[in-house]
């Protein structure tokens, strides 16, 4: 049987706390492993940005730039907001409310602003037993149902994984069966993300 592991270590002084979770499963899947890895693309920079409201936005970009009308996520030193709708017209643009997460950061501000890519994945939450989720770049992964309802969002570190195991107090990926994630990356340099879930087939 398919098997995770997943262990916490601090010392602090003469503190030390552990914790690990040795587990099995029916079945494993890994999104974005060597044979097929998930590319993160660079995200492109702003040239001029304009603060309108917590989730309304508008400014320019320079020539070249390949953001289209859409769904992006925007990044700043100290936040992202995910699910953004961005209407281009060459090299200006608009950001309509309706973003979720962090509220935009004031006027002038350096910001990122990548368009979303789609990962067809299969996880229900209720049957997992452990997800790792790794980027080697700031990135952002949401988690969504067939109905495109938010399951789980998650913010991460250049390489600085995101776990969870079933022995853990919450289940952040509990509810609707995930079909599809949306991803992107925060940095002007392209990355790599990886998903592995460790999952039972019956309760």
């Amino acid at each position: 049987m398919p098997s995770g592991s997943h262990s916490q270590n601090v010392q602090i002084g003469g503190a030390v706390f552990t914790r690990s979770a040795n587990l099995t499963a029916d079945n494993s899947s890994i999104y974005g492993d060597a044979s097929a890895p998930i590319v993160l693309a660079a995200a492109v920079p702003t040239l001029t940005w304009v603060k309108v409201d917590a989730d309304e936005a508008s400014g320019t970009f320079t020539d070249g730039h390949g953001i289209i009308d859409g769904e992006v996520n925007v990044y700043w030193n100290g936040g992202v907001q995910y699910g953004v709708t961005i209407d281009v017209t060459t090299n200006s643009f608009t950001i309509a409310a309706g973003g979720l997460g962090t509220d935009f950061p004031a006027n002038g501000t350096q910001c990122y602003i990548a368009q979303e890519k789609i990962l067809n994945i299969a996880i229900d939450g209720d049957l997992a037993e452990m997800i790792g989720i790794l980027a080697d770049v700031r990135a952002f992964v949401s988690f969504h149902d067939v109905d495109h309802h938010v399951i789980r969002a998650v913010e991460l570190q250049e390489d600085e994984p995101d776990c969870w195991d079933s022995d853990m107090a919450e289940n952040p990926y509990t509810g609707d069966i995930i079909t599809h994630a949306h991803y992107t990356q925060g940095t002007i340099v392209a990355g790599t993300l990886k998903i592995a879930v460790l999952q039972d087939s019956t309760p």
